[in-house]
């Protein structure tokens, strides 16, 4: 009996790199990837946080040197001479004091300094026991006449006796209605007191007019008046000393 003999096709794969004309096995065939550089993240974060914070010094620097110039400039522009400011202003004002007293205290006559020598403003007139006066071409109310002088550092003439009143009437012009710091209050029991609540000297003319409630000068005399009234004024304030 003849022995039969199987035959199986067995198929074998070609291995890569020898002959044939086999088509390669894609994985392995292929090149293994090539990695590729990540870009270092952290360094670049680094890098920005070092610029902030030189940017922030150079700031601070030049904030520094400004406030130091500042600092001496000041320094100098108050002590220029490196003298005290207190002692400076000291020595200034007593050097213009000397020169006032010098041009204005001394009588031509005898050349002699005046051992009490007051002044007044420009525009005012030396006056009574040392006050100065201020005589207005304007016209207005009392109220409004009273602020005019509150603004000058001043206040409506307070007219203390008959010699007061005489040495104003004299700097005053004659024909003319003036206010002064006279009014009749409510509060007071509806009695004439002066602007600085003394009462009125019983010795200078003044008669009194029911509803009317402002006092004035005229003619050397004190008279009542309306108040809303159109009239000239007269302001007062101490002589300064020197």
């Amino acid at each position: 009996m003849a022995e039969e003999v199987t035959y199986a096709d067995i198929k074998f794969s070609k291995i890569p790199g020898e002959g044939g004309t086999g088509a390669p096995n894609s994985a392995a065939a292929s090149t293994p990837p090539t990695h590729r550089a990540v870009p270092p993240v952290q360094s670049s974060s680094r890098s920005s946080v070092i610029i902030a914070l030189g940017v922030a010094v150079c700031v601070l620097l030049l904030t520094v040197i400004g406030m130091g110039i500042a600092i001496l400039l000041c320094h100098n522009h108050s002590e220029p001479d490196g003298r005290k400011p207190l002692q400076l202003d000291t020595s200034d004002s007593s050097k213009y004091k000397n020169g006032l007293r010098k041009i204005f205290c001394v009588d031509p006559n005898t050349g002699k300094e005046a051992e009490l020598c007051e002044l007044c403003p420009e525009g005012w007139k030396k006056g009574y026991n040392g006050s100065c006066y201020f005589i207005s071409t304007q016209y207005n109310s009392w109220n409004s006449a009273s602020e005019s002088c509150s603004k000058l550092g001043a206040h409506l003439a307070v007219i203390e006796d008959k010699e007061e009143l005489e040495v104003i009437y004299s700097a005053a012009r004659r024909g003319y209605r003036y206010w002064i710091g006279l009014s009749r209050r409510e509060e007071g029991d509806w009695k004439w007191c002066w602007i600085d609540n003394t009462q009125l000297d019983k010795k200078v003319s003044f008669t009194p007019i029911q509803n009317q409630h402002c006092g004035y000068m005229s003619y050397g005399s004190l008279y009542p008046g309306e108040c809303q009234t159109l009239n000239q004024w007269i302001c007062e304030q101490e002589a300064v000393r020197v």
